[in-house]
């Protein structure tokens, strides 16, 4: 190991991407949940459609950021 460097993980990506995995799971959890409102106005409807569009954040970062760490990858 003379002459390779080893680098850190950088902790708060990795939190980052944790965090949008659970975003995700939370989203499908929403959507597959059986959830059914009559009224689009209650806080239940509210919190479900929440969910449902963070869920779409949720793979947008976790792209972004898997994206970020193939780009500066020295593999090939």
């Amino acid at each position: 190991m003379s002459g390779s460097v080893k680098k850190g993980r950088n902790i708060n990506i990795e939190l980052l991407r944790i965090i949008s995995v659970f975003i995700i799971i939370f989203n499908h959890y929403s959507i597959y949940g059986g959830f059914e409102y009559d009224n689009p106005l209650t806080l239940n409807a509210f919190i479900i459609e929440f969910l449902h569009l963070g869920g779409k954040i949720g793979v947008d970062i976790f792209i972004f950021i898997s994206g970020w760490f193939m780009s500066t990858s020295t593999k090939i």
